[in-house]
C-alpha cells in the first residue's frame, strides 16, 4: 500500500489513517458470501474454458482469445481470494483479540491460520499465472515503486510466501500505539 510510514493499516487492514474500511463483522459476512456464492460459478467458467483452451490452440494459434480468457480467470480468482482473505484477516484478528471465550479465540485463531494457508497456495497459483506469456498485470521494468510491481514481482512472491509460513503461527495481534510510535519517527 502506499501511504504514510504511521498509516495504521501497515498493522491493520480494516483501517486507514482517518477512517475505517470495514468492521469485523462486515468482515465476516464478506467470507461467507464470497465462500458461499463465488467460488462455484468461476470455477465453472474456469473449467468451461480450460476445456476448449487446447482445441483453440491447435486452431487459432498459441496467442488465442480463450486460453488468454482462461489465464484471466484464472488471474481474477486469485485477486478475489486475496480480497477474501484480507477480509478472513480483518475478522480472525479482531475477532480473536476481542473474543471472552478460549472456544471464541480458537475459531478465530483457526480462521486466521487458514487464510494464510489459502493465501499461500494463492500465492503459488499468481507466481504460476505470472509466468505466463500473458501479461494481466501492470508491470515496469523501470523497477518497483510503491504504485507499480516491476520484474522482480518473482522475487516478491517468494518473500511473501516465506513470511506467510515464519508467521502462520503467531498470536493475531494488533499494536494499539501503532501510529503514535511510528508518527514520532523520521521518514528517510
Amino acid at each position: 500500500m502506499c501511504s504514510t510510514p504511521h498509516n495504521p493499516n501497515n498493522v491493520d487492514l480494516s483501517r486507514d489513517v482517518l477512517f475505517y474500511l470495514t468492521t469485523p463483522e462486515k468482515s465476516e459476512l464478506d467470507v461467507q458470501r464470497i465462500d458461499r456464492y463465488l467460488w462455484d460459478p468461476l470455477d465453472r467458467a474456469i473449467e468451461s474454458l480450460e476445456a476448449v483452451c487446447d482445441q483453440a490452440t491447435a486452431e487459432l494459434g498459441q496467442r488465442n482469445v480463450i486460453c488468454d480468457q482462461l489465464v484471466r480467470l484464472r488471474a481474477l480468482r486469485c485477486w478475489f481470494m486475496t480480497q477474501r482473505n484480507v477480509a478472513a484477516w480483518v475478522a480472525g484478528v479482531h475477532g480473536h483479540m476481542n473474543a471472552r471465550t478460549a472456544a471464541k479465540r480458537k475459531y478465530y485463531r483457526d480462521m486466521v491460520r487458514d487464510l494464510i494457508v489459502k493465501e499461500i497456495e494463492n500465492t503459488e497459483r499468481l507466481k504460476e499465472l505470472w509466468q505466463s506469456p500473458v501479461a494481466f498485470m501492470s508491470l515496469t521494468d523501470k523497477g518497483e515503486t510503491p504504485l507499480m510491481y516491476g520484474d522482480n514481482l518473482g522475487e516478491l512472491f517468494d518473500r511473501r510466501i516465506a513470511l506467510m509460513r515464519q508467521h502462520m503461527d503467531d498470536e493475531p495481534f494488533i499494536e494499539a500505539t501503532y501510529m503514535e510510535r511510528r508518527a514520532a519517527e523520521l521518514m528517510h
